[in-house]
């Protein structure tokens, strides 16, 4: 399953990746915003809100996570690569 999961991630292009996660940032930042609107506390129970905003702000912040991580390890792995086909063998 892992070694199935590496190989179909390795085949997705990066560029692709990327864009998925900005839009899943703007997608989960618009729910969340929507949930603290006032209208929201009027015509959502308040246990909906409480999870909504909950499981929002945490799908948020580990798809916000991942977007910086990918950003600076994708860099660091270009750069090195880059260096490794610079030296002679």
């Amino acid at each position: 399953m892992l070694r199935w999961l590496s190989n179909y991630s390795k085949s997705v292009p990066p560029v692709f990746i990327d864009g998925t996660l900005y839009v899943l940032i703007a997608v989960f930042g618009t729910v969340q915003s929507m949930f603290t609107t006032e209208e929201a506390y009027k015509y959502v129970p308040p246990y909906v809100l409480f999870w909504g905003k909950s499981v929002l702000g945490t799908m948020l912040a580990a798809v916000s996570a991942l977007k910086m991580f990918r950003s600076t390890s994708f860099a660091e792995h270009l750069e090195t690569k880059a260096t490794e086909t610079e030296k002679p063998k």
